[in-house]
């Protein structure tokens, strides 16, 4: 790496809400910034899950060789479900490989970042950590972030709870504690590469999506958020050492979810024990000779208002996946039409119910950032898996 490095990770941010469906005029400081360099779409990975997809990135290699594919996972060998957490990642982290080489990182609020490592830099865990006391390395940080009032995640828990106006609060009060802390160590921490994550786009966009262009009082909070963010992108980017490459991404695109889909009830009712499905879309199979009647069935899938095909495609884990993780990838993954949110609660009375949340992740229209020039490091990148190894030139 010739030269400092800071990423800037919006989380579920989609291209074609930067693009299309936001003014300039709202987000002045992304679009100035966009307008330099190269800004385009880039798919995500499959399934579709901040975990999964900020693993990639971080990796640079995809979950058959990282071995993250979901939030929640099940080991093979003894069918219980865990929750991965970092030491569970197979592939060395860009902020490990650079401790390696002597260079110092920063990295502050990346999913799958707990328990934190210990880094040659400052490592402050997302939202896994259950406290931040438990988040935080070196913990000779602990007492400045303290100062700052620094929460490791908004809880949506309230928004679920009915307590909107809450939620709200959090929301702000959330993002500009995370950037205060970002301010205070490119101020006061020397680094080599510098990673700030904003999850508050991700929680703000399930629950305020369909709104984000209404004169309501939600589309007004939803505006007036991200306009905050465009502010704090503005002094993230005044703060960057002269000479540091930037790089902005999101990792999935959003859409407005139309049904929850729960698959678990659909297997129930047509393969009786014959498979049994992990969010999103991850398809376990008991018994392998009915892979091909499962493919069908779920390709087969229409919603019952209207008739629209609910999966638009369905892979083997050999189709997606290689390496030394392979063993414990699902069988077989459905990616679903716009709109259609893929659930597996084992209670579910229907196969159809209504969404729960007002936003989903999408798989395309993810974005991707850098000063760098379209070409040479950046020509043809199509996805997250290589960023991390096309800028920064195979460190």
């Amino acid at each position: 790496m010739s030269s400092k490095v800071a990423v800037l990770g919006l989380d579920g941010l989609p291209y074609s809400f930067l693009r299309e469906d936001f003014a300039g005029s709202e987000l002045k400081n992304l679009q100035a910034l966009f307008k330099q360099g190269t800004f385009k779409r880039i798919d995500s990975v499959l399934p579709t899950v901040s975990s999964v997809a900020w693993a990639t990135f971080a990796t640079g290699v995809g979950p058959g060789e990282h071995g993250i594919y979901g939030f929640v996972e099940l080991n093979k060998t003894t069918s219980d479900l865990t929750i991965p957490l970092s030491g569970d990642v197979r592939a060395k982290t860009v902020w490990q490989k650079l401790s390696e080489l002597g260079k110092r990182a920063i990295v502050i609020n990346v999913p799958l970042t707990y328990p934190p490592p210990e880094i040659n830099g400052v490592l402050i865990s997302g939202f896994l950590a259950p406290t931040l006391e438990q988040a935080v390395w070196p913990v000779s940080i602990l007492p400045q972030l303290q100062r700052l009032n620094y929460k490791i995640d908004s809880d949506a828990a309230k928004m679920r709870q009915g307590h909107e106006n809450d939620f709200r609060l959090d929301l702000e009060q959330t993002l500009k504690a995370r950037f205060e802390a970002a301010f205070y160590l490119l101020k006061n921490e020397s680094w080599d590469y510098f990673q700030l994550h904003v999850m508050g786009t991700d929680r703000i966009n399930h629950f305020f999506w369909s709104d984000r262009d209404q004169d309501n009082s939600r589309g007004l909070f939803f505006r007036d958020y991200y306009r905050l963010l465009d502010k704090y992108v503005g002094r993230f980017m005044e703060n960057l050492k002269d000479g540091a490459e930037l790089i902005c991404l999101s990792d999935h695109g959003f859409c407005s979810a139309k049904k929850e889909v729960q698959l678990n009830r659909l297997l129930e009712q047509h393969v009786p024990s014959a498979a049994y499905s992990l969010i999103p879309g991850r398809i376990y199979l008991n018994d392998r000779s009915r892979l091909d009647q499962i493919k069908e069935l779920l390709m087969s899938l229409r919603d019952p208002d209207g008739g629209a095909a609910v999966i638009k495609a369905v892979y083997s884990k050999a189709d997606l996946y290689h390496g030394q993780a392979l063993d414990q990838a699902p069988d077989l993954i459905a990616r679903p039409n716009k709109g259609y949110d893929l659930k597996a609660a084992p209670e579910a009375a229907e196969v159809f119910l209504g969404p729960a949340v007002d936003g989903m992740h999408t798989f395309d229209d993810a974005f991707f950032y850098t000063r760098l020039p379209a070409g040479g490091r950046v020509t043809n990148l199509a996805d997250i898996h290589d960023i991390i190894i096309r800028v920064l030139g195979g460190h």
